[in-house]
């Protein structure tokens, strides 16, 4: 897989992560979610690490920033010094390749990164 395809697959994750929060902004617990997250990380960038086999060992990287209710790309590549979050390669192909299934059922994102951060368990 190329960084160009590591981009589409993470953009397309990213974004049916934001299509779920959006679609169940207003239950228990997105709406928890969304509150905190706009209240501790409103316009900070967030380090996320992709890795195909090992969570130690981390292949891609993007930065990524929550305002307004959801989360964008910032950037391509290592430039957050401190990683927030770590996924899998599968998890995001597996999000980006059926985004009905976690929009229509927002539990199945793992979404425990976002949460821990938060300090919402």
């Amino acid at each position: 897989m190329t960084q160009g395809d590591n981009t589409k697959v993470f953009t397309n994750a990213l974004n049916t992560v934001n299509a779920a929060l959006a679609k169940h902004a207003d239950e228990m617990p997105f709406k928890q979610i969304l509150a905190a997250a706009g209240r501790v990380l409103a316009d900070r960038n967030l380090g996320i690490a992709v890795y195909k086999d090992d969570p130690a060992h981390p292949h891609d990287y993007f930065t990524v920033r929550f305002g307004e209710g959801a989360f964008e790309l910032v950037s391509h590549g290592k430039e957050e010094p401190e990683i927030d979050g770590k996924v899998s390669l599968e998890y995001l192909e597996s999000v980006a390749g059926d985004p009905d299934r976690y929009i229509d059922n927002p539990l199945k994102l793992d979404l425990d990164w976002l949460t821990s951060r938060l300090g919402i368990s």
